[in-house]
């Protein structure tokens, strides 16, 4: 799914018209969660074979609904070292939501990875529009070399129909292949006409974006 709002602008638009106005409301991040994953990831690793045992796809998905949000989960690989996917997620729009127009905006949090996206839709009754937080680090072994890459993000201000926008990364090298990186994701999404099947758009696009600037010429 390339659009994981797009579908949603009808069905918005419309509960927008009947509810009246679109309130903003703050949301929180607190500083002390940091960018631990939002919750172990239940999806599958994608299927490989003797001769390519981590193909660069993402495997079948975990979906669902549980606690007021819907939820999906991935599990990729990436065909790069873990230094690569981490310079790779420093560009923000690796890390966007695909579908309404985006601006990136400075970060405000003491983390090395920090960013805000303000995201808008255009309703059939004006502008939709929100923000979210992005924040990311490393995880680094007894060596000082790095051995994982968190991102985590979560929606801090904005129209009151997304309720949750949640999101976590986690990536480590493989085990014996210094040169692929596997890749966890977690989306959570509680919003005015969307489902798990809109959170697992996000998963898919954040993938493919990802390897998309891992692989993109210098």
């Amino acid at each position: 799914m390339k659009t994981t709002f797009q579908a949603w602008l009808v069905p918005l638009g419309l509960g927008l018209a009947l509810a009246g106005c679109n309130r903003d409301v703050p949301g929180v991040f607190p500083l002390a969660v940091g960018y631990q994953p939002l919750e172990a990831v239940e999806a599958s690793w994608p299927a490989g074979t003797a001769a390519a045992p981590t193909p660069e796809a993402i495997g079948a998905p975990a979906m669902g609904r549980r606690d007021g949000h819907d939820y999906a989960h991935g599990r990729a690989y990436i065909h790069a070292p873990l230094a690569q996917v981490w310079a790779a997620l420093q560009d923000p729009m690796t890390s966007r939501i695909h579908g309404p127009s985006v601006e990136v905006l400075p970060g405000e949090e003491p983390f090395p990875l920090s960013f805000r996206l303000k995201y808008r839709v255009n309703s059939i009754i004006g502008p939709v529009v929100w923000e979210a937080s992005y924040r990311g680090g490393l995880a680094t072994g007894a060596s000082g070399s790095p051995e994982a890459a968190f991102v985590r993000y979560e929606k801090i201000w904005g129209t009151k129909y997304i309720n949750v926008q949640s999101g976590s990364l986690e990536a480590a090298p493989v085990d014996g292949m210094p040169d692929v990186t596997a890749v966890s994701f977690v989306c959570w999404l509680g919003a005015t006409g969307q489902n798990a099947t809109n959170a697992w758009g996000t998963v898919e696009d954040w993938f493919n974006d990802l390897v998309a600037k891992v692989h993109a010429p210098p």
